[in-house]
């Protein structure tokens, strides 16, 4: 199941493979003594969704991504549609909207790009896209999973093939830098600040990476690796919070960690 929560924390939304995104407001279901608790806004898909994700900046919109490919976004408070990007040929995994431009969101695609969308023409019902930027450098890689996010001008993604990709989206060409540590699929990366981010993948680790350190094009020395979760298969969730690390476990446990320089 996806959850997502909207920028205040108010509300918060559920989706999955039923292709209905559900939102609930998040103090009712603390507060109340109820076992059964019904969502204040309902949307329906036409096929299962993959990835959700609240606009940080428009508290009433939010997009979603299927299997279909298809990159959607909603407005909440309508309960409907009012753009629709259907340029991707596959499954679409992850997307994820700038920190710093409410306008541009990014998503990834097992058809083996990661495009930029801007999505400051909002049209109804539109199939529209500005500038896609397609980094095809994924393109030889069959069935990848690509996790995004994207901060300001800079765009990092994980995949397949082991390795985080770091984008400065003023030269896209090449990467700024290739992150090389980890042995299997990297189903995560998050972003801790502006130099930092963090990794996960199926190889049952997290890894901390200072971007500051990639002096050529591929730092291949993390600065910290998390273990103590399980983590071979599926995708368990990965969240940062002030220097603090979170994420799931195949054993259905939560694990924390706390990067070395933070003063607990």
């Amino acid at each position: 199941m996806l959850l997502s929560f909207d920028r205040d924390g108010e509300f918060f939304a559920t989706a999955g493979v039923n292709k209905k995104i559900k939102v609930f407001e998040y103090n009712s279901i603390l507060n109340e003594d109820r076992d059964i608790h019904y969502p204040v806004v309902e949307m329906v898909s036409r096929s299962k969704l993959s990835s959700i994700c609240w606009n940080g900046y428009i508290k009433s919109q939010m997009a979603s991504s299927n299997f279909e490919g298809l990159v959607q976004i909603w407005d909440v408070t309508r309960s409907q549609t009012f753009m629709e990007m259907k340029e991707h040929e596959r499954r679409v995994w992850s997307i994820d909207f700038s920190v710093a431009d409410p306008t541009m969101l990014a998503s990834g695609s097992d058809d083996g790009s990661v495009k930029l969308w801007n999505i400051n023409q909002a049209i109804y019902f539109c199939t529209w896209w500005m500038s896609a930027l397609k980094l095809n450098v994924l393109k030889h890689l069959v069935n990848i999973a690509v996790w995004i996010k994207y901060s300001g001008r800079s765009l990092a993604f994980g995949s397949a093939d082991h390795r985080i990709y770091y984008y400065d989206l003023r030269n896209s060409k090449l990467p700024l830098c290739t992150l090389v540590g980890h042995n299997k699929t990297v189903s995560y990366v998050r972003f801790i600040d502006s130099t930092t981010l963090v990794s996960a993948s199926t190889d049952n680790t997290l890894k901390l990476w200072d971007l500051s350190m990639c002096t050529s094009r591929v730092l291949d020395c993390p600065l910290q690796s998390f273990t103590g979760h399980l983590n071979v298969k599926n995708f368990v969730g990965l969240a940062v919070s002030d220097g603090y690390i979170a994420t799931g476990s195949e054993t259905n446990e939560g694990a924390g960690f706390v990067r070395d320089d933070v003063q607990l």
